[in-house]
C-alpha cells in the first residue's frame, strides 16, 4: 500500500481486511500480533471481536470489513500512541487522510462508521467525547452515520471497561435492526446566563418557586461561584 507521508517506513502498512459492505469498523492502529500476521484485529482482541463482541451485534468477520486509523505499527516505545503528543496526532491525522478517503469514497460506501477507539473518534467524529458518547450514534466527518466505541483491546487491559465495550456491541445490533432508542434532549438551547448585578437576580428568581442551587470551590476550597435553576434549560 502507499504510504503517507509522515510514515516512518519501519514496519508493515496493513491493507483492510473483509468484503466491502454496509458497515466499516475502524479502529486505532495495528498492535504487535496484526503487524506479525499481516492483518488487523488478529490475537486476543482479533479472537474477543470474531467470538464474542460480533455475535452480539448480529455480525459476522467473515462479512464484516475492519481497517485502522493509522496502517502501521507505531515506532515508538512499547508501540504506543499517546493523544497527547502533537507528533503522534500528527501521524495520526496525516495517515488517516491519506488511507480512509479511499476507502468511503468508493462506488458502494458504507452506510454505517464504527470507531473502535479513541484515536479512529478522533478522525472521524471528532467533536465526540468518547467517556460520555460511546454506544450513540452520531454523524461523521465524511456526511456517512458513525458509531463510536471503545477499542476491543481496552477490556483485555482494563476489565472495569469490559461491560460498557460489550454493551456498546449490543446497542450497535439493535442500532442496526432500528431498535434502539436514543435520549432526545428537550431543551437543546438552554438559557443560561451569569448575574451580575442584583436586577439580573430579581428579573430571574422568584421566592416562591421551587429552586434547585449548587455550589463550587476553587482548587484552594474558597467560594467560587452560586449556581440555581427555577425552570427547565434555564440556569443562573
Amino acid at each position: 500500500m502507499d504510504r503517507c507521508a509522515v510514515c516512518p517506513n519501519a514496519h508493515k502498512c496493513l491493507p483492510p481486511d473483509g468484503p466491502d459492505g454496509d458497515i466499516l469498523f475502524v479502529g486505532d492502529f495495528p498492535g504487535q500480533p496484526a503487524n506479525e500476521k499481516g492483518t488487523v484485529f488478529v490475537g486476543r482482541e482479533g479472537e474477543e471481536i470474531n467470538n464474542h463482541y460480533l455475535p452480539l451485534a448480529g455480525l459476522r468477520r467473515s462479512s464484516s470489513q475492519f481497517v485502522t486509523a493509522i496502517g502501521c505499527l507505531p515506532d515508538t516505545n512499547g508501540h504506543k500512541l499517546d493523544a497527547t503528543k502533537a507528533p503522534h496526532l500528527a501521524l495520526l491525522h496525516e495517515c488517516a487522510g491519506h488511507r480512509l478517503p479511499s476507502l468511503i469514497d468508493r462506488r458502494r460506501p458504507p452506510k454505517l462508521l464504527v470507531a473502535l477507539g479513541s484515536f479512529a473518534a478522533r478522525v472521524l467524529c471528532p467533536d465526540v467525547d468518547l467517556e460520555r458518547q460511546h454506544g450513540y450514534p452520531t454523524m461523521s466527518v465524511y456526511g456517512i452515520p458513525v458509531f463510536p466505541m471503545y477499542s476491543p483491546a481496552l477490556g483485555l487491559y482494563e476489565p472495569k471497561k469490559m461491560l460498557h465495550i460489550r454493551n456498546d456491541w449490543v446497542r450497535l445490533g439493535q442500532y442496526l435492526r432500528g431498535q434502539l432508542r436514543l435520549p432526545v434532549d428537550d431543551y437543546p438551547d438552554p438559557d443560561y446566563r451569569e448575574i451580575t448585578t442584583l436586577r439580573e437576580l430579581d428579573d430571574y428568581y422568584a421566592p416562591d418557586h421551587l429552586t434547585a442551587a449548587d455550589t463550587e470551590f476553587t482548587k484552594r476550597k474558597e467560594p467560587y461561584c452560586l449556581t440555581l435553576a427555577q425552570y427547565p434549560g434555564t440556569g443562573r
